[in-house]
């Protein structure tokens, strides 16, 4: 679940992957400066001989300064990553971004179906109204890897990271 005061971007799904881009509001730092951040989420079906350290290590390889660290134990397979990059974002005292990969596989019980919202049509005469069901999606089969990113600086660091990690750790159920 999501906070209602973050602004959610949805770019189209392609290359077997979606994308989720997250703003959250600006955050204060010690000088009172209203500084923004951003969460990205992808999630992306797993080719079969796709692995997720390759994966993550495509997103974060051309940081000489990442540091695989251990961020939770919510998720058995889960790596990641801190980087620490002074040449981006310099007038905010550098850049301080976190990648979590995770990769699920399909559930034994696959839990609910997603569906299509509909408005259903009433008759006037308050008779009997039929309809018929939407098609409704599931999760795709096989694996599937979730990475998520936080864009931040060491200005805001302690805050982004408060909530980036409140929300892996708290409002996100991956099945």
């Amino acid at each position: 679940m999501l906070d209602s005061t973050w602004r959610v971007d949805i770019p189209d799904y392609k290359n077997r992957q979606g994308v989720f881009v997250i703003t959250p509001p600006t955050v204060k730092n010690k000088n009172g400066k209203d500084i923004g951040y951003t969460m990205l989420l992808m999630g992306k079906v797993a080719g079969e001989d796709e692995q997720l350290s390759g994966y993550v290590e495509k997103l974060v390889g051309k940081y000489p300064t990442r540091q695989k660290i251990s961020f939770s134990n919510k998720y058995d397979q889960m790596i990641a990553y801190e980087i620490k990059d002074k040449n981006l974002y310099p007038h905010l005292g550098g850049g301080h971004l976190y990648t979590v990969g995770i990769e699920r596989d399909s559930p034994e019980d696959p839990g609910l179906l997603l569906e299509q919202p509909v408005v259903l049509q009433m008759k006037a005469n308050g008779q009997m109204t039929y309809a018929r069901a939407n098609q409704s999606q599931n999760r795709f089969p096989g694996k599937i890897f979730y990475v998520f990113l936080l864009d931040s600086c060491e200005d805001i660091h302690e805050q982004s990271l408060e909530n980036f990690r409140s929300f892996l750790e708290k409002q996100l159920i991956i099945e």
